[in-house]
């Protein structure tokens, strides 16, 4: 093999002859790209003897058959075109003089299909009652790791990776969210929703509750409380009339809903029921033939006033004879309570004539028999 010099100045170099000394290295910028990008692809080493010619080459296959690319394809940098499908590159590194030429290792450019972008936004709903909160929930297509901004009328109010945003909206708010995708290859970046326009409805006026009557009264008495509207009504004991009979104490409420089902509820009206109870002391009392037995009357709560069954009025009644005798008792509350018991007569008893010897010597004792009816 012939070597020649050419010599230029004190710099001199070596002309090619045969295989080229090196084919250097090749690499990519980047192996993996969106489909419409270019790729930069160079080589490191390759020899760069005098009469060395350059020339990149492509394929759509591994290993080729691999394709002259176009002119300015000769230089250890290229730069791609545009590119749609994955690509394989080789440099062949020529000696001009023989032809002959060694090529580098293969740079394999992977193309990533570009992925649209977008976001809706939904809302938990959109027409609330006053004071009712919405949820507004993001719903990404090709966002990776998305990060999203919410705004209302135009004006950001929560940015993060927080895919919902929760408030208390006024009437007639829009809506809307950016989302930034993290995905490879996304196209459309940043993507912006659709508005979500929200209705506030106002409450309906609070119901008022009207009596029929007094709301405190004794055991055995009612009162109707009605509202003040007619239909939508749901009471606090679920009785859904435009009015309820009462006759147990407590607090009762009723609520409205309207057409929009927004509700108020009313202010309680509180009912309160007395009782009252009447006892008679001896339980069971009676009294020997020619005597009398004390009866006497108390009541929970305590009695103002009295009405025996044979019209005295005091707390006590003295019984000489048997019978049924009945108390009615009348309390502070002006409520009634009646009670009875049944007294019975019982005969003295006859001692019969004492049987046995009366008669006893000193030290002894006799039996003495006596009995009676």
């Amino acid at each position: 093999t012939m070597l020649l010099f050419l010599f230029a100045g004190s710099a001199f170099s070596q002309v090619c002859s045969g295989l080229p000394s090196s084919a250097g290295t090749a690499s990519a910028v980047a192996t993996s790209i969106c489909s419409g990008s270019t790729a930069s692809l160079s080589v490191a080493g390759a020899s760069a003897d005098t009469g060395v010619v350059y020339q990149w080459y492509s394929s759509s296959s591994i290993g080729g058959p691999y394709t002259n690319l176009e002119l300015g394809a000769t230089d250890t940098l290229y730069t791609t075109g545009s590119l749609t499908f994955s690509t394989y590159y080789v440099l062949s590194v020529k000696c001009s003089n023989t032809g002959d030429s060694v090529l580098t290792n293969e740079v394999a450019i992977t193309v990533l299909p570009n992925l649209p972008v977008s976001v809706v936004l939904g809302a938990s709903s959109t027409s609330v009652c006053s004071g009712q909160t919405v949820t507004l929930t993001a719903t990404p297509v090709n966002g990776g790791t998305p990060s999203y901004t919410f705004y209302v009328n135009a004006v950001s109010v929560q940015s993060g990776s927080l895919d919902s945003y929760t408030y208390t909206p006024s009437n007639g708010d829009v809506v809307t969210v950016d989302m930034n995708s993290t995905a490879a290859c996304a196209t459309g970046n940043p993507a912006s929703s659709n508005s979500v326009s929200i209705t506030v409805n106002a409450l309906p006026t609070t119901p008022v509750i009207t009596p029929s009557g007094a709301t405190t009264f004794c055991s055995g008495g009612s009162v109707d409380l009605t509202s003040s509207y007619t239909g939508g009504n749901t009471w606090s004991n679920a009785a859904t009339t435009d009015f309820v009979t009462v006759n147990s104490s407590g607090n009762y409420s009723v609520t409205y809903t309207d057409g929009n089902g927004c509700s108020s509820t009313s202010a309680p009206v509180a009912v309160t029921v007395n009782t009252s109870s009447a006892t008679v002391t001896p339980a069971s009392p009676g009294f020997c033939t020619g005597g009398s037995v004390v009866l006497t009357a108390t009541s929970t709560p305590a009695a103002v006033s009295y009405l025996w069954s044979d019209a005295s009025t005091a707390s006590t009644l003295t019984v000489n004879t048997a019978g049924t005798y009945t108390v009615t008792t009348t309390d502070g509350n002006g409520c009634i309570a009646s009670t009875s018991v049944t007294v019975v007569e019982n005969d003295i008893p006859v001692v019969d004539a004492i049987t046995g010897n009366p008669t006893l010597c000193f030290g002894t004792s006799n039996l003495l028999t006596a009995s009676a009816t």
